[in-house]
């Protein structure tokens, strides 16, 4: 039996329906309904977001390994699983338009996705312009922040899931910046673990890096990058600003504050020690 009559029946013409497609589609029908429902626990019923989290972290723990087995091709293989993952991307859509805290602020296509059917968006590779807005900072300048649009939100969030095993565990294991499940109180614990002995330091030195967001190298930033994911990092990074008062601006240098990506960790792998 040939390709053609695996995918076509002859008898009637028609084409057959991929079963991994039908089985995908039945789960993102059912996440809307889901939503649709006015209470959490009908929801429930109607979708297991627990299961769906066990299922992308078991693909994220085979990708973590694969990296510690310095495995390339079982990384590329399971990256590519978890960017194409129904699951993955259901995850993505609920966060970002549903839990974060910025799922209200639109960007430059002013587009929310409130409502269920909203949010079953199909995703495209190509990032749309970033909206600067100034916030006030406490000694009084005001600091940018880049808002990319809903939808590139959800992108860089299903990236971020792929990314995150390859490079949380080659970070340094007293870092704590933007790191998942790691917080201050857990910095602030080291220190004490430190400090507390009879025979330890009696100095603390506190540094900032000056224009940390601002001048970030994209050339040496993608060359640390594997080749599957400097495509898609790249277009992220020179996606124009569209700033209020000069208009269309173009992104040469540095990373706009307010992106998924760079919260997770595109400073910690510049930065990388």
């Amino acid at each position: 039996m040939n390709r053609k009559a695996v995918s076509q029946d002859e008898s009637t013409g028609h084409i057959r329906k991929n079963p991994r497609k039908i089985h995908e589609d039945a789960i993102m029908q059912a996440w809307v309904e889901a939503q649709i429902v006015d209470t959490s626990e009908r929801a429930d019923e109607w979708i297991d977001w627990k299961e769906i989290e066990r299922h992308v972290l078991r693909l994220q723990r085979q990708l973590a390994h694969a990296v510690e087995h310095n495995n390339r091709k079982a990384v590329r293989y399971y990256k590519g699983l978890i960017r194409t993952s129904h699951h993955t991307k259901l995850l993505a859509i609920r966060h970002v338009t549903q839990e974060n805290r910025g799922r209200r602020t639109p960007g430059v296509d002013g587009k929310t996705y409130a409502t269920p059917e909203k949010r079953l968006v199909n995703l495209q590779s190509r990032p749309l312009p970033v909206r600067r807005v100034y916030i006030a900072k406490k000694n009084g300048k005001l600091r940018p922040l880049g808002i990319p649009t809903t939808h590139d939100r959800v992108c860089q969030a299903i990236h971020k899931v792929a990314m995150e095993p390859e490079w949380d565990i080659q970070f340094a294991p007293n870092t704590y910046g933007f790191r998942p499940q790691r917080s201050t109180w857990d910095a602030i614990s080291q220190v004490f673990a430190n400090l507390c002995k009879s025979g330890s330091a009696q100095w603390v030195i506190e540094g900032d890096i000056r224009g940390y967001f601002d001048n970030v190298d994209h050339a040496k930033l993608l060359a640390k990058l594997a080749p599957e994911d400097r495509v898609y990092v790249r277009r992220m990074l020179k996606a124009p600003v569209l700033d209020p008062e000069e208009g269309l601006l173009a992104s040469t240098r540095g990373t706009p504050q307010g992106r998924p990506l760079k919260k997770w960790g595109i400073i910690n792998i510049f930065y990388r020690m």
